[in-house]
């Protein structure tokens, strides 16, 4: 397996669960209850995934620079090495910068107009979403030096920079169908903001992708 293919599959893996969780969405009505449930579910898989897919990549690029095929039985000894082990510290600090983002990220969302106490737990689940895909996310891929990588030049090469632009756009174009008086399920807060943000998930997984085959045929 080449390490260049092996990429594609986190862009693959967030076009898979953004539109099932936005199938998901539509088919239960935009009920609010089950819509936070969804948001929810796909916050704690990304954390998942992204962690899983750390350990995973290093493994199968390491073994390309060795001239080694991949095997999951050696990933296996690998992964549970003391040598790729994740450090205290370091799973301490990964801990404390997810929930400073999440702290931060619902306090700035209070500030755009987002009620203090009524809605609490729905803004909260927002806000755990937007922090999984635009920070938590770059966290566990760069580590510390995350800030870094998200505020350097913006350039498609840099997928946290492009899926966390667009995440952020989409929740913004979804603020804009809140205040019209429709009375439609789907303009209950925050469906609009996180159907927004899923939205730029999909279209920033689906640009990484088609940007990915179009070097992989210049390449050729």
């Amino acid at each position: 397996m080449h390490s260049k293919k092996f990429l594609n599959i986190n862009k693959i893996f967030y076009i898979f669960i953004s539109s099932f969780s936005l199938i998901s969405i539509y088919i239960k009505n935009f009920d609010i209850d089950e819509s936070i449930r969804t948001l929810l579910f796909f916050s704690v898989i990304t954390i998942i995934f992204e962690i899983l897919y750390k350990f995973l990549t290093s493994f199968v690029i390491s073994s390309e620079l060795k001239g080694k095929n991949f095997d999951f039985g050696s990933y296996e000894g690998h992964l549970f090495s003391k040598k790729n082990k994740f450090k205290v510290l370091s799973i301490f600090a990964l801990i404390f910068y997810s929930i400073i983002s999440v702290v931060l990220t619902h306090l700035t969302v209070v500030l755009f107009g987002a009620y203090v106490v009524q809605d609490f737990e729905a803004t909260l689940v927002f806000s755990f979403l937007v922090a999984s895909l635009v920070f938590i996310r770059p966290l566990i891929k760069f580590g510390t030096s995350a800030v870094i990588a998200v505020c350097e030049d913006w350039n498609w090469s840099n997928s946290s920079q492009v899926q966390g632009s667009f995440v952020l756009f989409g929740v913004w174009l979804g603020t804009f169908v809140i205040p019209l008086d429709w009375d439609r399920p789907w303009q209950v807060w925050p469906i609009p903001c996180a159907v927004g943000g899923l939205l730029g998930e999909l279209a920033a997984s689906l640009a990484l992708l088609l940007n990915s085959f179009g070097k992989e045929k210049k390449v050729i």
